[in-house]
């Protein structure tokens, strides 16, 4: 079942609009360029197709958890426009979608994808989920921070415990549940030899890095055949 769409959406300055049609799969729907926006259309399509996200947003299950006073986040904005372009991408009513309400909120995000230039897919990822993680935050009053003690007799699983729920104390949203997790870090001093081990969250974009090509050495070889007896 598709979704509501928002109907005769326009792309402002760039006289844009969505080009009406059945898609041929559910949800295999387009999103039009604004100029140089490919890396934006890239992040959009793979978060549409994040089931679980695209549902949540699409269907209007966000809307309890609006968290419009949260400072850091921008009044529930990002995750309104959000909401309505997966509506749009899920609806069944369009073939192709100009996403200019949504690039426009994240111009206010962040200053420079105001522009119609390239930019880079992943920081773009890393501060949409940020924005659509305050935005739909269910903790409404954030408890003052408080450093993890450290206790030399706990087990890892004490300490990633003990992490994750002072974490989830002040967060708690769609994002955090299917993008964030934890991260084991361990220092060991070479004088004293004592060990420190800590669980520190994962942020939402986590950037992996691809591993350097591995060229195999060559070593030149020469054959000639063996001359007649």
């Amino acid at each position: 079942a598709g979704y509501g769409s928002i109907a005769g959406s326009r792309s402002g300055s760039t006289g844009q609009a969505n080009t009406e049609g059945k898609p041929k799969v559910p949800g295999g729907v387009g999103l039009k360029n604004l100029g140089n926006t490919c890396y934006m259309a890239s992040v959009v399509q793979c978060l549409s197709q994040t089931p679980v996200l695209a549902d949540y947003f699409a269907s209007s299950k966000y809307e309890p958890h609006l968290n419009k006073e949260n400072f850091l986040g921008y009044g529930g904005k990002v995750a309104i426009q959000f909401a309505q372009l997966m509506a749009s991408l899920w609806s069944g009513d369009y073939t192709a979608v100009a996403p200019t309400d949504f690039k426009k909120e994240m111009g206010v995000v962040r200053e420079e994808f105001k522009g119609y230039q390239q930019h880079d897919a992943h920081e773009l990822l890393t501060c949409l989920l940020d924005a659509l993680h305050e935005d739909v935050n269910r903790v409404l009053e954030k408890p003052a921070y408080k450093e993890e003690e450290d206790n030399p007799d706990a087990t890892d699983a004490d300490r990633a415990a003990t992490a994750w729920k002072t974490h989830t104390e002040r967060n708690q949203s769609v994002i955090v549940d299917l993008f964030q997790g934890m991260i084991r870090s361990e220092c060991c001093c070479s004088e004293c030899k004592n060990r420190s081990v800590r669980f520190e969250t994962l942020p939402s974009g986590l950037p992996l890095e691809l591993p350097e090509p591995v060229v195999a050495a060559q070593h030149p070889a020469s054959w000639r055949p063996e001359p007649d007896p």
